[in-house]
């Protein structure tokens, strides 16, 4: 096996070969792709960044998809499936959780209820938010040991920062909400799942082979999502050089490793040796010995190390691990190969998450908590002067991308708010056409980037040429752009135009002064040593420690208790020792979602979808028990048949026949009701007959036509409309208002208004008189005999030309303007009289139908209902001797449908003799 001071070695030549090779592409790439590049190295070696931008590695986003609680692909996890209780060693884990947990100094808001921390918020905080909850109260119930299970810790802390999203998300909150505190809790929630996955979970997931255990079954898939998250965890920190504090971290947890016989913790129940065959038990003892002594080695060297200025990355930590174990050890026993990964995995996995969330960390200047690549000065156009702004997303081509490039953007376009990402697609789609023509070869090579502006805080997309790297507080790019030339200086230069542009530009370079500052310190610490330095009272209040927080608090535990949801819905299943709980929709939606409650509208459609799912598969649960559940019941009841004797079936036999006995009584019982309420209804009918023979007009008339003002009226239309069409006016009296002229026509009554608002409207001219000083035309103004030169006439008379032009055109648009009207209104006018027309002879025709003298003879009702009655009890008889009672009841149902043809043929006969 190779010593790890030879692996270092060879990582040192690889490292060196790497950066020839980085200088070389650096040359040809963009200045901030370069400048972005060269910071990501720096944070990297954890040296002292001086005034100029950087860029620290970002996290890879991580996968949607359910890790803690999740069943087999096939279902949803939820609140009704079982999980085992919690045990002390998960309790002492989980205090190592909310230890490390509680060391991030972003939990001031997050420690006690909104009601003692902001009461002037507490109002409308709980119309938004059902059942507050805080970090203080979770941190108490933990150390009082009142959880039953490790997934009611998980919903607590879930229920913190969902409420924190929902409450800044809302739309009744629109104007104090703070999206940065939207990103901040996701970025708490992400980090929190990540320490749960390596410090709650075993090294080694036993194997589970079509088992019903839904524990099991949680734990394998948990398993599962757990290496994906390693993967984009050791991508984005595998150049972070580790730090003296962490190596000493690594020195301690590979020496209790030794220890304690290759466990990384109580959760690993056997030593590493279990599990193999008792003939290879000495080569599997000696294995086990020199890897332990390699392991030793590695913390030697790992002291050497810390004391020295060498620059010991994740890379080759990781490789020195690897080296431990490599194959060449375990030839013959490749299971014990697997146990050290696993569990090395495991151990480096719980150095590497607090790595990684320092990582992920943004600046509080931009207002999404964007994790900023840069500090530039940026423009929207070339029109615009510079301003401060941060980098949160790089695009390039080809040959200058970086993996980082992808995760910083995605990572920060997640961060930014619904309508904030749909109005930059235009934008990104712009640049990614720009790239796709770039790499392509038909447009120069340049880099797009998404830039806050501070003081604005407004994103967008710009392109290379419009941006300036190196930003500099003290210095005011756009004078000394314009320099030298004062037209541009009072175009380009903001300063000194207005008071309020001038404060609004210092407010702005006061803010990337700040993000500088901010950027810096979290690269003098990439490993975040901060977080693990010893507290005295005042700091640890103030940072909110994890045994600060356990602290007995009567007042915080008394706020926002009892609390319940809107609906009355409550969690059955459920017991929360801090309090009231939200209903089992929401519950299950932490579950399905590892506590990442989404409120933009196409997050509540999948989490619609997801509760539909929910409910259709505990509906198929459900029927897949009840018919195992039937089966067994039929299987059992046939052989409980089998083995009755001749009695029992003769005394079932006879329960039966009463049975159908009771049935057909009962039957028949209702068929007496509904002959009953048939005679009913056949006399109201016959009355109300009677009474509307009475009233109806006896020539000729129904009663719908016997309304003679209606008919009079149509008539009278008619005739009018007939005269107007053979222009017989005399007869209408109407002589003198047809032959008036326009021109006498009174300007007040309503044919004038009518001609006044068409005129108004442009669709007819105005008329005018010739004294009136507007019926001189605008051509007649223009005086051609005045100019001397004959080039200033031709001038006038072309633009008497044109006004006599433009008059024509008028002159030609209202003809086609009042024939369009004249032809609507001959369209009307027929319409009109077709209507007319049609309306005259309804009112004079004569529609009363012919009488028709029916041949069907008058049936006694009485009598048929008494004969029916008897057929009735003589079947009963023969239902008592055995008879079919299927074929009863068809001639039943048949001897009513027969009374009812006689009833509709009664009724016949009725309305053709009224006079009977």
């Amino acid at each position: 096996m190779q010593a790890p001071e030879e692996s270092i070695a060879e990582v040192e030549e690889a490292v060196a070969e790497v950066e020839q090779s980085s200088s070389v592409i650096a040359v040809e790439s963009s200045p901030i792709v370069t400048q972005a590049s060269k910071r990501k190295k720096r944070a990297s070696t954890g040296a002292a960044s001086t005034k100029k931008n950087t860029k620290k590695t970002p996290a890879k986003r991580s996968p949607k998809k359910s890790a803690i609680i999740q069943l087999d692909s096939g279902s949803q996890p939820n609140l009704e499936v079982e999980v085992p209780d919690i045990t002390e060693e998960e309790y002492a884990n989980l205090d190592e959780v909310m230890t490390q947990f509680c060391k991030v100094p972003l939990l001031a808001e997050f420690s006690r209820p909104v009601s003692l921390l902001h009461p002037e918020l507490s109002p409308i905080y709980h119309k938004v938010v059902d059942n507050p909850i805080d970090l203080g109260k979770v941190c108490r119930a933990i150390r009082r040991r009142q959880y039953k299970n490790a997934r009611q810790v998980c919903i607590d802390i879930w229920r913190i920062f969902s409420n924190c999203v929902k409450y800044h998300t809302h739309p009744v909150t629109r104007e104090g909400a703070i999206p940065s505190f939207v990103s901040i809790a996701n970025h708490l929630r992400e980090y929190f799942n990540a320490l749960w996955m390596e410090h709650m979970f075993p090294s080694e997931i036993p194997v589970v082979e079509k088992s019903k255990d839904s524990s099991l079954i949680a734990l394998k898939n948990a398993e599962e999502q757990r290496m994906e998250f390693r993967k984009g965890r050791l991508n984005s920190v595998l150049t972070v050089v580790l730090s003296s504090k962490l190596q000493e971290k690594a020195i301690e947890a590979i020496e209790t490793f030794i220890e304690i016989e290759g466990r990384v913790d109580a959760l690993d129940k056997d030593p590493i040796s279990d599990g193999g065959d008792e003939d290879d038990e000495d080569t599997t003892v000696q294995a086990i010995k020199s890897v332990f002594e390699a392991l030793s080695q590695l913390t030697d060297r790992l002291q050497s190390v810390s004391k020295s200025d060498y620059e010991y990355t994740v890379e080759s930590f990781m490789t020195d691990v690897k080296r431990c174990y490599s194959d060449e050890v375990f030839e013959d026993i490749p299971w014990l190969t697997v146990k050290f990964e696993k569990r090395l995995d495991r151990l480096v996995g719980k150095l590497l998450v607090p790595l990684n969330e320092v990582s992920c960390r943004g600046v509080n200047q931009s207002s999404v908590w964007g994790c900023m690549a840069a500090a530039i000065w940026a423009r929207e156009t070339t029109k615009r002067p510079y301003w401060p702004a941060l980098v949160l997303g790089i695009m390039a081509p080809e040959d200058q991308k970086e993996d980082w490039h992808e995760f910083l953007t995605s990572r920060n376009e997640e961060r930014l708010p619904e309508k904030l990402q749909a109005g930059l697609q235009t934008g990104k789609k712009k640049a990614l056409q720009a790239i796709a023509r770039q790499n392509s070869g038909n447009a120069e090579r340049m880099s797009y980037f998404l830039v806050e502006f501070l003081g604005t805080h407004e994103f967008i997309w710009v392109k290379e040429a419009d941006i300036i790297e190196n930003f500099d507080p003290d210095e005011d790019v756009n004078q000394q752009l314009a320099t030298g030339n004062v037209t541009k200086r009072k175009k380009s230069s903001l300063r000194g135009q207005t008071a309020a542009n001038a404060k609004m530009l210092q407010k702005a370079t006061d803010e990337g002064r700040w993000a500088l500052e901010e950027f810096e310190m979290l690269l003098n610490d990439p490993c975040g040593d901060q977080m693990d330095l010893e507290l005295d009272e005042e700091e640890e209040e103030e940072n909110f420690t994890f045994p600060f927080l356990c602290e007995s608090d009567d007042e915080a535990d008394e706020a926002d208790n009892g609390l319940s949801p809107k609906d009355g819905s409550k969690a059955n299943d459920y017991n929360s020792p801090t309090g009231g709980v939200p209903g089992i929709d929401e519950i299950n939606e932490l579950i399905a979602t590892d506590g990442k409650l989404d409120y933009t509208a196409e997050g509540r459609k999948n989490a619609k979808k997801r509760a539909a799912a929910l409910k259709k598969q505990k509906a198929a649960e459900a029927k897949k028990t009840a018919a195992e559940a039937k089966k067994k019941k039929a299987a059992k009841g046939g052989k409980a048949r089998a083995t009755k004797d001749e009695s029992k079936s003769a005394k079932q036999g006879d329960a039966e026949l009463k049975k159908e006995q009771k049935e057909l009584e009962k039957r028949r019982k209702k068929r007496g009701r509904e002959r009953e309420r048939l005679i009913k209804e056949e006399e109201k009918k016959a009355k109300k007959s009677k009474t509307e023979r009475s009233s109806v007009v006896r020539r000729g008339r129904k009663l719908g036509i016997a309304d003679k003002r209606g008919r009079a009226a149509n008539i009278v239309r008619g005739y009018i409309n007939n005269m107007a069409l053979k222009d017989m006016m005399n007869g209408l009296c109407l002589g003198g208002v047809t032959t008036l002229s326009a021109a006498n026509v009174e300007a007040s009554g309503f044919l004038g208004l009518a001609l006044a608002f068409r005129a108004a409207a442009g669709e007819l001219a105005m008329p005018n008189n010739e004294d009136n000083p507007s019926s001189i035309k605008p051509w007649d103004h223009i005086d051609v005999e005045k100019p001397l030169k004959s080039e200033e006439r031709c001038e006038k008379l072309e633009n008497q030309i044109e006004l006599l032009e433009q008059a024509m055109k008028k002159l030609d648009e209202d003809d086609d303007k009042r024939r369009k009207l004249t032809e609507i209104a001959q369209k009307e006018r027929i319409d009109r009289d077709a209507a007319i027309e049609d309306a005259e002879k309804v009112a004079r025709q004569n529609d009363m139908p012919k009488r028709k003298v029916s041949i069907k003879r008058k049936i006694s009702i009485e009598e048929n209902l008494k004969k029916e009655d008897e057929d009735i009890e003589t079947k009963c008889v023969k239902v008592g001797d055995g008879d079919d009672l299927d074929s009863d009841q068809e001639n039943v149902d048949s001897k009513f449908d027969d009374t009812e043809d006689m009833l509709l043929d009664t009724d016949t006969i009725k309305e053709d003799d009224p006079e009977d």
